[in-house]
């Protein structure tokens, strides 16, 4: 059986006052992968020739993946997650592990 990670990422800048991300991953199933492909490249064009201000645009994002949400295979799966951040302006590294409990 194939699963499809479906990664879903906001970042959001205000000049140099406030940077923010949201990144959500759901796991599907092929079949619903194949929905997904299909229903969001429909979205997409449509996004693309309203004339609505871009919140409202992401907020229609956010309803398209409620569905998907529900179907997601990722339930029981435990991540684990390594970022790295490195600064070349001041030659710093920050690595950041996230291992669960239960490891």
């Amino acid at each position: 059986m194939s699963v499809y990670k479906i990664c879903y990422h906001i970042q959001k800048e205000n000049g140099n006052k406030h940077n923010s991300t949201y990144k959500e991953i759901i796991l599907l199933d092929q079949q619903a992968a194949e929905e997904f492909i299909h229903e969001f490249q429909q979205l997409h064009q449509k996004l693309d020739l309203i004339n609505v201000s871009n919140s409202k645009k992401l907020e229609k994002m956010e309803e398209f993946l409620i569905p998907f949400r529900k179907k997601d295979l990722s339930i029981d799966i435990k991540n684990i997650e390594i970022d790295t951040y490195h600064d070349l302006k001041h030659d710093s590294l920050t690595i950041q592990s996230n291992f669960p409990n239960d490891s």
